[in-house]
């Protein structure tokens, strides 16, 4: 039976140290060819977009896609989850903060296998939600002495490092300008919808590690040529997804700073094929199925009651439908207490609730 999970079930269910545990398996698993990750596709109206991301760990039992609508009206996230031994869907789940958790897990599992060990000191620009799951990923992955956050809306930073310094137990402070946020930090995180680079990478401290985690078009970028040109390692999720939208490597690429084959995926790393540097982070599926399986098992495994049903989707099982069975010539059939009949095939009291049609 397909189950339906809530946002604030996803919430109570998956932390962020263990989203970053199931991400880094999944990409482990990429690296081995045991996982398998398509490009994110998108169909655009008129203003409005359809974004599609499939992935699949077999190892796991995870199979699906991640699809969400962004429209003048919000953002509407979820998941598929089907079962890669049978095909069956196995769960619906709400995904805003399975987003979250994927997106700083990454920036997490970055900056474990990439970041120099005592860092101390760290930066964020974008005070949004999205910002919050990176924090939560910075300070899941090293022991921060202070982060400074900056963001253009100034006036709600206060609130914002109070909120997170409170829940992540780190000092978290409001950055006067993008130079004060820069100037002496090891790590560097960007996750915001700017166009054009944020900061200065000349200000960048030799050995920085840059998470760059905002931008998902070519025509948008987070950081400027001088911190692709100062580093080390360059590293992106999967080559073929940042191909399509990393707009902060298409200037360096086009002006011939970089190459294509200078580029490692996040799985060379954890492989120890590269080491050390800069990471550019774009956002692809893969590392959604794993923790979306483990949220499922988790699910099913708690004292809740499990009858949880899709909205706009009707059960029609017995019980739900108030269906009194009656024999009729050798077949079962059954009617309503409307008095409306219908036939239903074999089916049995007590059967587990399934999801059939659209009503």
């Amino acid at each position: 039976m397909a189950i339906l999970i809530r946002e604030d079930e996803v919430r109570e269910l998956v932390q962020m140290a263990e989203a970053a545990d199931t991400v880094e398996t999944a990409f482990r698993q990429l690296g081995e060819g045991k996982a398998f990750n398509n490009p994110r596709t998108r169909i655009k109206l008129s203003g409005e977009i359809l974004h599609v991301l499939p992935a699949a760990l077999p190892e796991m039992d995870a199979l699906g896609l991640k699809s969400y609508t962004a429209f003048r009206g919000g953002i509407r996230f979820l998941v598929l989850l089907y079962s890669a031994k049978t095909g069956e869907l196995k769960a619906l789940i709400q995904a805003q903060r399975l987003g979250e958790l994927r997106t700083g897990g990454v920036a997490s599992v970055a900056l474990k296998h990439m970041s120099r060990p005592e860092s101390s000191q760290g930066a964020l620009f974008g005070a949004g939600t999205m910002g919050r799951a990176m924090l939560e990923g910075m300070v899941n992955a090293r022991k921060f002495r202070q982060i400074k956050v900056f963001d253009i809306a100034r006036d709600r930073l206060p609130a914002y490092c109070e909120e997170m310094s409170t829940r992540l137990d780190t000092e978290i402070v409001p950055a006067a300008d993008a130079s004060d946020a820069v100037t002496g930090a090891d790590v560097v995180v960007t996750m915001t919808t700017a166009k054009d680079p944020v900061f200065d990478g000349k200000q960048l401290q030799d050995g920085a590690t840059v998470v760059a985690a905002g931008s998902n078009l070519l025509q948008k970028r987070e950081i400027d040529s001088t911190v692709i040109r100062r580093a080390k390692r360059i590293v992106v999720e999967t080559v073929d997804q940042a191909q399509l939208e990393a707009g902060d490597l298409f200037v360096p690429i086009d002006a011939g700073f970089l190459h294509w084959n200078q580029v490692h995926e996040l799985s060379d790393v954890l492989s120890a094929t590269c080491k050390d540097g800069r990471v550019t982070e774009r956002s692809t599926s893969l590392s959604q199925w794993g923790w979306a399986c483990k949220t499922w098992r988790w699910r099913r495994k708690s004292t809740r009651p499990r009858r949880a049903q899709v909205p706009g989707w009707k059960c029609r099982c017995r019980e739900c439908m108030g269906i009194q069975p009656e024999k009729r010539r050798g077949e079962m059939a059954y009617e309503l207490r409307t008095g409306t009949k219908m036939r239903l095939g074999d089916v049995k009291v007590g059967e587990q609730h399934k999801l059939y049609e659209i009503h």
